[in-house]
């Protein structure tokens, strides 16, 4: 059974609303990721996943090769 898990990210470099289209693809094509939801005023992702196929450090690795440094938030 997945064990599915929401997980906040502060995104780098979304400067504009491509930004936001660009870091929920990025997000989506990761296995395991169900649910993107980014929060662009405040630089911050919301990702609904299963953490065994999606570990965060998967998640900000997607990110990083999109173009955009990501750390968890709190």
């Amino acid at each position: 059974m997945p064990s599915q898990t929401d997980t906040l990210l502060a995104v780098e470099g979304m400067t504009c609303h491509s930004c936001v289209s660009h870091v929920k693809k990025a997000l989506l094509e990761v296995d395991g990721v169900e649910k993107v939801d980014v929060r662009f005023s405040e630089r911050r992702v919301r990702v609904r996943h299963d953490a065994d196929a999606a570990p965060i450090r998967q998640l900000v690795e997607a990110l990083a090769e999109a173009g955009y440094p990501a750390t968890p938030a709190s």
